[in-house]
């Protein structure tokens, strides 16, 4: 907790001054954003990509837990169980689609998940994303992401009996 607070810190001081350019010391090499002639400006310093992923994390949690734990909606309980990893499932009954939906869900029950990953994207993404670019970025997130699911998965099937439950969030990714 207190290194992601003291690195949130540093990002937040660092991107205070409007504008800044987002190359910084690069080992010669410019940013994909500076080649671009772009700049993140203040406001916490969030670069495009990781701004509409934090949005889209949000909302997706926001209206599960409106309508799952809120509105009591049963098929939207129904939704998120089968968007969730599942490792047998997953692997050994071809739901391949959880790979990719583990990762957008978070858990209903406490604002500290969704929370923390969106601190872990915003400190760890920022300087990717400026480092790469957002297209790269968000390819690496994704893959990094669907990649933690297989392994996941592949724990699950071969020890059940230490890591069989279903898996959400975006920490893979992250």
């Amino acid at each position: 907790f207190v290194i992601a607070a003291f690195l949130a810190w540093e990002n937040w001081r660092r991107l205070q001054t409007e504008p800044q350019p987002i190359a910084r010391h690069t080992g010669g090499l410019p940013s994909a954003y500076a080649a671009q002639g772009q700049q993140v400006r203040a406001g916490f310093g969030i670069t495009p990509v990781v701004k509409r992923l934090l949005i889209v994390n949000v909302a997706i949690w926001a209206a599960f837990v409106v309508l799952v734990e809120g509105a009591r909606q049963t098929w939207a309980a129904q939704a998120f169980s089968g968007l969730a990893l599942t490792p047998d499932e997953g692997l050994l009954s071809g739901h391949v689609w959880q790979f990719l939906g583990y990762m957008w869900l978070h858990d209903l029950s406490s604002i500290n998940h969704i929370l923390w990953n969106s601190v872990g994207l915003w400190v760890l993404g920022t300087g990717l994303e400026q480092r790469c670019g957002g297209r790269d970025f968000f390819r690496f997130y994704m893959l990094a992401g669907i990649g933690a699911g297989v392994l996941m998965a592949l724990v699950g099937v071969l020890a059940p009996g230490w890591f069989g439950m279903p898996v959400v969030g975006a920490s893979g990714a992250i």
